[in-house]
């Protein structure tokens, strides 16, 4: 290595992309499974039809809770095409705290079900 040259030292990366040098390119990739895009995709979709049946309803904190906990879900697989599994903890908690809701609301059923709460 020349006295000119810059050096260059890596620590512990993980997760992460970066690019060195004059022309390199950074570029990053994520695949999740079929199965879990499929699943996470379907989730969206009970997400939408359970806001639609939330749209117009009395707001009680049950309702609220569970509007805020769809609202970071849906963003989260919008962005990152899968809900995590602490997005999917907090819609559940949210479903599991407003029990009343699921037996009215067919799609908060159906989302409760994908999300492996028993009883709705």
């Amino acid at each position: 290595m020349g006295v000119d040259e810059p050096t260059v030292r890596f620590g512990d990366v993980s997760g992460s992309t970066f690019a060195v040098g004059s022309h390199a390119r950074a570029e990053t990739h994520h695949h999740a499974h079929p199965r879990e895009q499929a699943e996470d995709q379907e989730l969206l979709e009970a997400i939408r039809r359970l806001r639609a049946e939330l749209a117009g309803r009395p707001e009680s904190p049950a309702i609220a809770g569970i509007n805020e906990a769809v609202d970071e879900a849906e963003e989260e697989i919008t962005r990152t095409g899968r809900a995590g599994d602490d997005r999917r903890a907090r819609l559940r908690d949210s479903l599991r705290s407003a029990e009343g809701v699921t037996t009215w609301i067919s799609a908060a059923a159906t989302v409760a079900a994908m999300l492996g709460i028993g009883g709705a």
